[in-house]
């Protein structure tokens, strides 16, 4: 019989990212982009570990949406050696996955501010109400 492994271990590498260190099968470490307000399903956690653990992954990356998949969870990111695949399992309806390719260089670009100002501008489900809107008529 298998030996259960260990709950992956997070290190928080600032206010809105988490880092789970290469351990045990994993290929590449893998980073969660969510702020602290974020509620990480631990099923959710141990399938981006196993994402980390394919083989091809050079890079994995989770979204603050991250949920229980199939075997990778929705809001996976894999990065492969010659591709990057944004949806690794199947879409939830409109989930808000979005890639964007941008003429920026990693140095160029401000995370923290982003991240601030989409946390203002845009509700994010980390435990805020909804926007109530008006009735039409």
């Amino acid at each position: 019989m298998r030996m259960a492994e260990p709950a992956p271990k997070l290190i928080r590498t600032d206010p809105f990212r988490l880092r789970m260190e290469r351990r045990g099968r994993m290929v590449t470490d893998a980073t969660i982009f969510a702020s602290r307000a974020v509620k990480l399903e631990p099923g959710a956690v141990r399938q981006l570990c196993d994402a980390a653990s394919l083989p091809p992954a050079r890079k994995v990356l989770a979204t603050a949406d991250i949920h229980v998949g199939f075997g990778v969870p929705i809001g996976a990111v894999l990065g492969l050696e010659d591709a990057i695949m944004p949806p690794a399992v199947g879409y939830d309806i409109n989930c808000g996955m979005r890639l964007l390719h941008t003429p920026f260089s990693k140095g160029e670009i401000n995370t923290e501010k982003i991240a601030a100002d989409i946390a203002r501008d845009i509700p994010l489900g980390e435990g805020r109400e909804n926007l109530q809107l008006d009735k039409a008529g």
